[in-house]
């Protein structure tokens, strides 16, 4: 009877136990708040990767919000005023996180309870000094503008000009010594959350052979975490060989869809009127259409102007009515044709075959800061050789 009585319990207590386990997916953040804001916003991505705006009620300066998320992840939370002094980045993990926050000073939050937020802070204390420095050089840079504007003589003038190209030289520098330190620490730590993030920054210029072998690189876990994930999909995006197709009306309204080009090479010209860059290069455009058309060539533009109104203004303003234009805008849901292509930075382009597959991608394009074998010189090369 004992025996009985005896295995009764421990089932009974293995069920208990099953029942009260807490959901491996679920984050609680527990939070304090010094400050007058009437209400914080926390933003996430959830289990399934879509981004949730949670607002967090105030009550006696505190707050409690929970949710699910597929692994540890950097998060946001802002106030109702949504400025750089009060807003931080910062990693949560599935289980009960605690968080300080005070008005204007959010970046100095106490965040409790995070092994991803530790490391992050560790290579956070290599980068703020040089992100400090890049700030002193803006700085520098808007004085020497404003003296810029005021100054008549024309060698002092020149001067100045001369000055703020090397503040942007300087700048670079800095620039891509903090990609370094964020590459080295991805490097050294495969088994951190905060390693694909880095590298998530930082996709459009990072060739494809070392993304490849930093994502190999990383544990599985790491791998299948969301920033990972997103590695893995702008890999296979990359990668990929046959072009995306897509149908969506031009500027005058048409239906124009990629598949009704078959038989025809095509370049895809991905530009926005505020791309100076981009507004450099189209009378280069012009003359690759006007020497190709006639040969089997098309162009197509798609712009990532911020609404369709600029989109036609810059059409007309720039006098780009030659060859085909179509709109895609800011956005990288993933319906879209700039995500579709792979497209984070402009100008950028995409040389396409008789039979719809992708045999070129140029300057932005590439995946590449350097840059150095695929300009606009080698796309003409590519052009001629073709023709």
């Amino acid at each position: 009877m004992k025996k009985y009585f005896l295995i009764i319990t421990i089932i009974f207590g293995l069920l208990l136990s099953c029942g009260g386990q807490k959901d491996p997916n679920e984050f609680i953040l527990l939070g304090d708040y010094t400050g007058n804001s009437k209400y914080l916003v926390l933003g996430y991505k959830d289990l399934n990767g879509n981004y949730k705006s949670d607002t967090l009620v105030l009550k006696n300066n505190k707050f409690e919000v929970s949710g699910k998320i597929m692994s540890p992840q950097e998060v946001g939370i802002t106030d109702d005023k949504n400025d750089d002094l009060n807003s931080v980045q910062f990693f949560i993990e599935p289980k009960t996180i605690k968080i300080s926050l005070k008005e204007d000073v959010f970046n100095d939050a106490k965040i409790e309870n995070s092994k991803s937020q530790i490391e992050y802070e560790k290579l956070n204390h290599l980068i703020n000094p040089i992100y400090k420095m890049m700030d002193s050089i803006i700085q520098r840079k808007k004085e020497l503008n404003a003296q810029k504007l005021i100054e008549i003589d024309t060698s002092k003038k020149k001067e100045l000009e001369n000055r703020i190209n090397q503040i942007d030289n300087d700048w670079e520098k800095l620039y891509d010594s903090i990609k370094h330190v964020k590459l080295k620490f991805a490097k050294e730590h495969p088994n951190s959350y905060v390693s694909p993030n880095t590298l998530y920054i930082h996709l459009h210029n990072i060739p494809l052979d070392t993304l490849k072998s930093y994502y190999n690189h990383f544990s599985t876990e790491v791998q299948n975490s969301i920033s990972g994930q997103e590695i893995a999909s702008h890999i296979e995006r990359l990668s990929m060989t046959n072009a995306p197709i897509f149908e969506t009306l031009d500027n005058n309204g048409n239906l124009l869809s990629l598949s009704s080009f078959q038989g025809k090479y095509v370049l895809l010209d991905f530009w926005a009127g505020w791309c100076k860059p981009c507004i450099a290069l189209h009378p280069e455009l012009s003359e690759i259409y006007n020497t190709y058309h006639s040969k089997g060539l098309e162009i197509i533009g798609i712009s990532l102007d911020n609404d369709k109104e600029n989109w036609k203004k810059a059409i007309d303003t720039n006098k780009l009515h030659l060859w085909h234009q179509i709109y895609s805008g800011r956005s990288r849901a993933k319906n879209t044709i700039v995500y579709q292509y792979n497209i984070y930075a402009i100008p950028a382009y995409i040389l396409i075959d008789k039979e719809g597959n992708i045999i070129g991608r140029y300057l932005n394009a590439v995946g590449d800061d350097t840059n150095s074998s695929n300009g606009m010189s080698d796309l003409k090369d590519k052009l001629k050789e073709l023709f």
